[in-house]
């Protein structure tokens, strides 16, 4: 495989946000390219196009508090209110923000058709075109959010911490993701008569931790800066960098070039530069940023200039074949280190709290909870292959949970479950294998069972297993007590 596939696969893997949506190819996998879907709208349509926005973000908004609140009260994270609430406004049953792929196009559309109202009928390709530009600008704003998500985590992190639990966490990697791949490989084989390839994506797909769910919710819980909440955070790292060379392995393995040793030795390294240059160069740059905001006395130069830090960070990542959510945890864990930290923390909520939610709820919007009918032709078998391939990721973690080599209290249960969630970079995998040919329709949507299932029992889960550690055992001891963001 090329680099520039590799660069390729990348950046789809980079719309985090989409990771719901590969159930069947979408647009983008298919072409390659996401500008390859946006066709240059008319300057006539840049009013309907931001008419389309504004009632996108009044419904996401909308919706990402109201499911908070109802999940909230019902003792749940406000995190799978916001899922749950962008199914309800996405294509699983109101169809109002929906976005272009899997199969979606502008007639599922109902935010299109009421626009539509205040306009001369628009041509089919105009509707095209107002739709994809809408989605487009919603994906770019979601990832915008996943991105910011991924800065705070890594300045809320200890350092030290993570340095000191990294062999921790790769043990618990290497278990986690040898469970879902070996066992899930050879059970959907044999059990589901699924063929080989087809099944080396789907149980690929399977060792990959969405390190934006569990964040958000070891922050939302309180427990980001626990002995815990650091190893897993740690782990995630790992698992996300493990999951970006399963995906070059694979998908070498599945075309006539084969696997490039050479641009897979590349990659490792640039990942290498990345976790370690963070941590030994972590002073030095940081003190070189506090020396930058001496001269600068204009309001909110101290955001943006950490912005600009993260966004820099998360441009270079994403060019060398990693994430640009490496790049801003990198960027927030660098910072994490100096004086300035707490006052950044703090001009740095109201954005988050402006992006973060669209992250959570475009990606309900984008999940099709119509494949988990069991009555529709082919469901049972979809929704057991998901449960399979669910309980196989529950095996793998919490193994790898229980195999951390440790010789002070540890609650490993909360490891395990914090380590539960699927996310994007599971979807991303699915997705190569659906438009590669080797992955049926019916087992991609197998894999959006099992992040459902993985992510709906993690919150209540984590914060049980949580709740039963003593708070001597859950915080390292130089670490302050963490209050809980409300």
């Amino acid at each position: 495989m090329a680099i520039a596939l590799q660069l390729g696969i990348e950046r789809e893997m980079g719309s985090a946000i989409s990771f719901f949506a590969t159930v069947a190819p979408s647009e983008a996998l298919q072409s390659g390219t996401a500008g390859e879907m946006m066709t240059d709208a008319p300057l006539a349509l840049n009013q309907p196009i931001l008419q389309m926005m504004l009632l996108s973000l009044l419904l996401v908004y909308l919706a990402s508090k109201t499911g908070g609140e109802i999940t909230n009260r019902l003792g749940l994270t406000a995190i799978l209110g916001s899922l749950l609430g962008g199914a309800a406004i996405g294509i699983s049953m109101l169809g109002l923000v929906v976005l272009p792929g899997n199969g979606v196009t502008a007639e599922n559309s109902l935010l299109l058709d009421f626009v539509q109202l205040f306009y001369p009928p628009f041509t089919e390709l105009e509707r095209t075109q107002i739709f994809q530009a809408q989605g487009q600008i919603l994906s770019n704003l979601s990832q915008l959010g996943v991105i910011l998500l991924l800065f705070q985590v890594g300045l809320e992190s200890n350092l030290r911490e993570l340095i000191r639990v990294a062999p921790q966490a790769a043990t618990a990697v290497l278990a986690g993701i040898s469970v879902p791949l070996l066992v899930g490989l050879a059970g959907l084989r044999w059990l589901f008569q699924v063929e080989t390839t087809g099944a080396l994506f789907a149980a690929a797909a399977m060792t990959a931790v969405s390190i934006g769910i569990s964040a958000s919710i070891l922050t939302e819980l309180g427990a980001l800066k626990s002995k815990e909440g650091q190893l897993i955070v740690g782990a995630a790292v790992l698992d996300d960098i493990t999951g970006i060379l399963i995906l070059t392995v694979i998908s070498g393995l599945t075309t006539e070039a084969g696997v490039n040793v050479i641009d897979l030795v590349v990659l490792v390294v640039w990942a290498a530069i990345f976790l370690l240059g963070s941590t030994v160069l972590s002073r030095m740059l940081g003190s070189a940023f506090v020396g930058l905001l001496k001269p600068l006395h204009v309001r909110g130069g101290l955001l943006l200039l950490a912005l600009s830090f993260c966004f820099s960070l998360g441009f270079v990542a994403d060019m060398v074949g990693l994430e640009a959510l490496m790049g801003a945890f990198a960027a927030g864990l660098i910072l994490s280190q100096t004086a300035i930290r707490r006052k950044l923390e703090h001009e740095l909520e109201p954005l988050a709290d402006l992006l973060i939610p669209i992250f959570f709820v475009v990606t309900g919007a984008r999940t099709d909870l119509r494949v988990i009918n069991p009555f529709a032709p082919g469901g049972l078998s979809v929704l057991m292959m998901g449960t399979f391939l669910a309980l196989t990721v529950l095996i793998g973690r919490l193994s790898g949970a229980y195999l951390v080599p440790c010789k002070t209290p540890l609650n490993r249960l909360a490891i395990g479950v914090g380590m539960l969630p699927l996310g994007e970079v599971a979807l991303v995998i699915a997705g190569v294998g659906v438009a590669s040919g080797r992955m049926p329709a019916n087992l991609s949507a197998a894999v959006v069972v099992a992040i459902l299932i993985t992510v709906s029992i993690t919150p209540g889960w984590l914060r049980s297993a949580l709740s039963r550690s003593k708070s001597s055992d859950r915080l390292a001891p130089s670490d302050p007590v963490p209050t809980t963001k409300q």
